[in-house]
């Protein structure tokens, strides 16, 4: 996999992408809040300016769908 822990204390949501260093959480998917719950952290100022905040809104405003295991974004593919 790409992704490792970057703290052993956090090796549960704490994430690093080895291709480019990025930390974010694996719970809620956005860059890593040390310190902060999910939920304190995407109402904090930092998250309402980034590019994840402007992303889940266009996924909402679209009505996209997220796999309900993975939480990534997905194309309806034929079917009903």
């Amino acid at each position: 996999r790409d992704l490792a822990p970057i703290d052993p204390r956090h090796k549960s949501v704490a994430r690093k992408c080895v291709e480019c260093g990025l930390c974010f959480c694996k719970i809620c998917h956005v860059p890593w809040h040390d310190k902060k719950t999910c939920d304190e952290f995407k109402k904090s100022e930092a998250y309402l300016k980034s590019d994840a905040a402007l992303f889940e809104s266009l996924v909402k405003t679209e009505g996209w769908m997220k796999c309900p295991k993975c939480v990534t974004v997905v194309q309806q593919n034929g079917g009903g």
